[in-house]
């Protein structure tokens, strides 16, 4: 039996409302009420509704169908995004990691020589 029916095909019930969108018009977390958490997932409930997976959040994608993975505010305040200058947001492990991910290069700002030293090879 079909458990849910998406892009002329069939996916799994399970993979309804568990943050990783299975349909391409992601169809299978739309209207999923609350996220729910277990060992293995750890959701963010989108302003529009959907759920993703948190490890989506600041990631300079937008996941969200309203972008609000994204937003400027929410990701500044978070633990692992790195808000950049010109207002994208990352995630904050691609801070002083030697390559510029910002536009305006923020990213890489004050990093002192840590940086100098990713991916330098010997001369």
């Amino acid at each position: 039996p079909c458990g849910f029916y998406c892009d002329n095909d069939c996916i799994s019930a399970d993979w309804v409302c568990d943050g990783a969108a299975d349909c391409y018009d992601r169809s299978d977390e739309k209207d999923c009420g609350t996220c729910v958490q277990d060992e293995n997932y750890l959701p963010y409930q989108c302003q529009s509704g959907e759920c993703i997976l948190s490890d989506l959040l600041c990631d300079g994608q937008m996941d969200c169908e309203d972008g609000s993975d994204e937003e400027r505010l929410m990701c500044a305040r978070s633990s692992f995004g790195f808000q950049c200058g010109d207002g994208l947001c990352i995630l904050q492990t691609l801070v002083c990691d030697g390559v510029v991910h910002c536009t305006d290069k923020t990213d890489e700002h004050s990093c002192g020589e840590f940086v100098s030293t990713i991916g330098a090879s010997e001369v």
